[in-house]
């Protein structure tokens, strides 16, 4: 008697079909991951690590060194860092996350109910973010290309809108790259703009990024801040610094602090990547990556580190969007308000000085053979010499 066929159990895990820089997206997914699996992690992002083990994808054949999950993890921070400083000063404000991938971050910033939040990608991540992601109220998926302007209508015109790109503009033309800028800042009277960019340089030497060749990707565009700040003549750019010299980059192991040192004395090499934030309509205030305290965002997912005094969200330096940020140093006086070292003496009470009244220095003891070494020889004497018989 045989037994009933039965039919093969299914599999949980969703299935990854995404090519060239789709692909791309899960190199970064998989950077958070190992950092969030880190002794002391950078963003602790351990949904992104619940995230990988849900996938039915192979992600060891990325050879993903814990250097460069460092740098992923890094750039996402100091995203999170301007993106919550914004929410910080604007309690009712639209969020625009282009190209958003597989990424956690609006449930990392956790915005409050007066937040609305649009997370835009193409079709296929969406619906690959939908199996793995929960809904939330206010939170919005655009499953459609970044570059088609038909989509740029969802977004509410009447708030201040903060428009977040990771590692994505790169992968667009000069002319797509320049216009959904442009097309987005047309649409909301005021905002910010947080944002990472290649150099032209980078773009010549993409064939050493392991990530973009592994997924058979390409690269379009490169620029600099002067390019940048062409962009829109009501941009104007607040902060803007190399990937090198990102804010905590010294909590890197000590042959990656040595690398990135070694690499940003190069021009060409340390401007490779750079990061961007700048406002327009009055969006981009000079304290714009301040922390978020009691009035903003209150993420759990937020390491305990980053958590502000009031267990609100990242905590940041004074006015310079760091996190965490150094002490101010106390202002220097002038030299004119510094107190003199000797109290003045009164012209009256100065004495004339004899000339002959002059002081001389003690006598030295000298060792008698180093004087006797130091005595000058007798010339020879002239002629000859008789020695007696």
């Amino acid at each position: 008697m045989t037994s009933p066929r039965t039919n093969p159990r299914p599999d949980p895990r969703p299935k990854v079909r995404l090519t060239e820089e789709k692909e791309t997206l899960l190199a970064t997914l998989y950077g958070r991951a190992v950092d969030s699996r880190a002794k002391r992690p950078i963003l602790g992002d351990t949904l992104a690590a619940d995230t990988v083990q849900r996938l039915d994808y192979d992600f060891r054949k990325m050879r993903l060194s814990r250097g460069n999950a460092a740098g992923v993890a890094l750039r996402a921070r100091q995203l999170d860092v301007w993106t919550a400083g914004f929410l910080a000063r604007h309690e009712e404000a639209t969020v625009v996350h282009l190209g958003c991938g597989l990424d956690s971050r609006v449930h990392r910033l956790d915005p409050g109910p007066g937040v609305r939040w649009f997370d835009v990608d193409y079709p296929e991540v969406i619906a690959l973010r939908r199996q793995l992601y929960p809904e939330r109220a206010g939170y919005t998926t655009v499953p459609s290309s970044v570059t088609d302007p038909a989509w740029v209508t969802q977004i509410p015109p009447d708030r201040p809108t903060v428009i977040v790109a990771e590692g994505l503009l790169m992968y667009l033309t000069e002319e797509d790259g320049t216009a959904l800028l442009r097309r987005l800042m047309d649409r909301v009277p005021s905002g910010e703009l947080a944002f990472d960019a290649f150099s032209r340089f980078a773009i010549r030497v993409q064939w050493l990024n392991r990530a973009v060749v592994k997924a058979g990707a390409r690269l379009h565009w490169g620029t600099d801040t002067a390019g940048i700040a062409a962009l829109s003549p009501k941009l104007e750019i607040v902060e803007n610094f190399s990937a090198m010299e990102i804010p905590g980059i010294e909590k890197l192991s000590a042959g990656s602090r040595l690398a990135a040192r070694m690499s940003a004395k190069l021009p060409a090499v340390r401007d490779m990547a750079r990061m961007y934030r700048g406002g327009w309509g009055g969006g981009g205030g000079r304290g714009g990556g301040g922390g978020a305290g009691p009035a903003g965002p209150s993420g759990p997912n937020w390491p305990t580190w980053q958590r502000g005094p009031h267990g609100g969200g990242p905590r940041t330096g004074a006015g310079r969007g760091r996190c965490p940020g150094p002490r101010p140093l106390p202002a220097r006086p002038s030299p004119s308000a510094r107190p003199s070292a000797r109290p003045p003496v009164r012209p009256s009470a100065r004495l004339p000085v004899c000339p002959s009244a002059t002081v001389k220095p003690p006598a030295t003891r000298r060792n008698p053979a180093c004087t006797a070494a130091r005595r000058p020889r007798p010339p020879a004497p002239r002629g000859r010499i008789r020695h007696p018989a």
